[in-house]
């Protein structure tokens, strides 16, 4: 159990399933299985993340905005997944993680003449976080890299519309 529940136990908590979401109507699959994590070392290095990350951003952008960007970036990337592996299981937080991220990128480019010094100086050591945790994610196996790529791009126009 060091590693992660078994693949049943994650689909019988509301993984990812392409099949259970559509033929089932079990839509709901879209937002839970962003919530549930393939084991411990997932989980830290999600929190983790989140944590730096979030935090400053939940704080730049205000508790709502924050949420409805997680949200949607969350469940568009688990709707990019089951179209681009329809046939496995998908848990994590990674790709709500990136889309949060890109969501600052693009806020900072939009406000970049009035951005501060104190989030310039946190935006590179956060790029360099990015870029780290999408190499570690494309060299395993078991990640959906399209979904890390696809939640990144989408928060750019969530974004638009917000700010």
């Amino acid at each position: 159990m060091w590693y992660g529940p078994y693949p049943h136990v994650l689909s019988d908590f509301g993984a990812k399933n392409a099949a259970l979401i559509l033929y089932r109507d079990e839509w709901w699959r879209l937002l839970t299985c962003t919530l549930l994590h393939a084991g411990v070392i997932h989980y830290a290095v999600n929190a983790l993340v989140l944590l730096k990350l979030g935090v400053f951003m939940e704080m730049r952008w205000g508790r709502l905005k924050w949420v409805i960007i997680y949200v949607i970036t969350g469940c568009y990337g688990s709707l990019c997944s089951c179209i681009t592996l329809p046939d496995s299981l998908g848990v994590g937080a990674s790709g709500a993680i990136m889309g949060m991220f890109g969501a600052w990128m693009v806020d900072m480019m939009l406000a970049w003449e009035s951005a501060t010094e104190q989030q310039v100086s946190k935006f590179k050591p956060a790029c360099r976080v990015a870029v780290i945790k999408n190499v570690c994610n494309f060299l395993t196996l078991v990640v959906d890299c399209a979904v890390l790529l696809m939640r990144s791009c989408r928060c750019s126009s969530v974004t638009w519309r917000l700010c």
